[in-house]
C-alpha cells in the first residue's frame, strides 16, 4: 500500500507537510497531550497538525535560532506580509536542516534533539491552557522567549540575543510570554520526551543560530522556566 497521509484539519498544511519526509514523523495534539504518528497514520479528525502552524511561524523561526543565522538574519529583513515571497528558499532551508540532523542521528538521541528548542515550555503552556488557546507554534515562540531569558541571565546564552529573538517574534505576531507560573507549567513537563527519569535535557542558545543540549536534573528545571530577573 502506498504511504499517504490523511489530514482532517487542513490550516497551515503547505508549510507543514514540507517536513514530513524529514524524519516521517508527525505530532497530533490529542487530549492533553501530544501523540507522535507516522506518515502512515492518519490524523483523527479535530485534532490540529502540530508541526509548523504556519502562519504563526514559531518553528520557522526556530531553525534560525539554533542552526541557520542567515534565515534568521532574512527573517529579520521580513514581514508577515513580505515572508510569502520567501517561501521557496525558507521551506528549502527548513527541510534541508531537518534532514541534516536526521540523517545524522536517526534515533533522536543526540544533536537532532536540537529542533526542540521552546518544546517543552511549549507543550507545557499548550497543555496547561487547553488545547487550541495557544497554537503549537504560539507555544514554541513562548517557549523560546522564555528559556531565553532565562538562560541568557544565567550567562548561558549571548547578551542581547533574547531582545533580537523577542524582537522577530513580535514581528510575527508572536507571544514572547505567557501568564503561566513555573508551577502552573512543570506538571504538563513530566510527559516530556526528553525527560529521562530524573533527567532531561534541554534545548538553549548560545546565541542566534547556535543551539546547544543542557543536560539537567529534573529537580532544576523550574529555574529554567522563571526567573524574575530574566530579561
Amino acid at each position: 500500500m502506498q504511504d499517504f497521509l490523511k489530514i482532517n484539519d487542513n490550516d497551515n498544511v503547505v508549510v507543514a507537510l514540507n517536513t514530513i519526509p524529514a524524519g516521517e514523523k508527525i505530532t497530533v495534539s490529542v487530549g492533553d497531550g501530544q501523540k507522535t504518528v507516522t506518515a502512515r497514520e492518519e490524523i483523527p479528525a479535530g485534532h490540529k497538525m502540530a508541526i509548523f502552524d504556519i502562519p504563526e511561524g514559531g518553528e520557522v523561526i526556530k531553525y534560525g535560532c539554533i542552526r541557520d543565522l542567515a534565515l534568521f538574519e532574512l527573517l529579520e529583513k521580513l514581514d508577515d506580509q513580505s515572508i510569502f515571497e520567501h517561501w521557496e528558499e525558507i521551506i528549502e532551508r527548513c527541510c534541508k536542516s531537518k534532514a541534516d540532523l536526521v540523517e545524522r542521528d536517526v534515533l533522536d538521541m543526540g544533536e537532532r534533539m536540537i529542533l526542540n528548542f521552546g518544546h517543552t515550555i511549549g507543550h507545557a503552556i499548550e497543555g496547561c491552557y487547553g488545547f487550541g488557546h495557544y497554537t503549537h507554534g504560539e507555544g514554541v515562540a513562548a517557549g523560546m522567549s522564555m528559556l531565553t531569558g532565562v538562560t541568557e541571565a544565567m550567562g548561558l546564552t549571548k547578551a542581547g540575543t533574547t531582545a533580537r529573538l523577542r524582537k522577530v517574534l513580535e514581528q510575527y505576531g508572536l507571544p514572547t510570554d505567557v501568564d503561566a507560573s513555573a508551577e502552573d507549567l512543570i506538571p504538563y513537563i513530566s510527559n516530556d520526551k526528553k525527560m529521562r527519569g530524573n533527567h532531561m535535557t534541554l534545548i538553549i542558545l548560545k546565541e542566534i543560530g547556535k543551539g546547544r543540549l543542557l543536560p539537567l536534573a529534573a529537580e532544576d528545571l523550574p529555574k529554567y522556566i522563571r526567573k524574575k530577573d530574566a530579561q
